[in-house]
């Protein structure tokens, strides 16, 4: 499942009110994260024009549903850490489409910590006016 759509399952579901986009944060850029007053905070100001293509961390904020803030973030160190154990550390998405990766990383570790989500198998689907076979939908005429 891509990062994308574990969010939106993740709000589907309940779990979360809303989730931001992952966000790049650059060399160059203001980047502090910490405990503030014993809640997490994440303070990052991009740099305009961007002095450099290097990234050195991305973060993603998760709106609970009492309205509290989650951040996850996650270094570059971190994330080269998960590619080590990646089937194809050295696949084009990873050597090509390191910002799209590091993003759908730090999605999928985000809820580590949360439950797991409870997914219908595709034959479980209801699909009304359709016969069910193992794999998906079939019309029924």
């Amino acid at each position: 499942m891509s990062g994308q759509g574990e969010l939106l399952l993740r709000m589907q579901q309940g779990q979360i009110k809303y989730a931001d986009n992952p966000v790049l944060v650059y060399e160059g850029d203001i980047f502090k994260t910490g405990t503030r007053n014993g809640q997490l905070f994440v303070d990052h100001e991009a740099t305009i024009p961007r002095k450099s293509d290097n990234i050195i961390a991305c973060y993603l904020r998760i709106t609970r549903n009492d309205d509290s803030a989650d951040y996850k973030v996650l270094t570059m160190p971190e994330i080269e850490k998960l590619r080590k154990f990646s089937k194809d550390p050295n696949s084009k998405a990873w050597t090509d489409g390191l910002p799209g990766m590091v993003q759908a990383k730090t999605i999928k570790h985000a809820f580590k910590n949360y439950p797991k989500l409870r997914i219908l198998e595709k034959s479980k689907i209801y699909c009304p006016g359709f016969r069910y076979s193992r794999r998906r939908c079939r019309s029924s005429s």
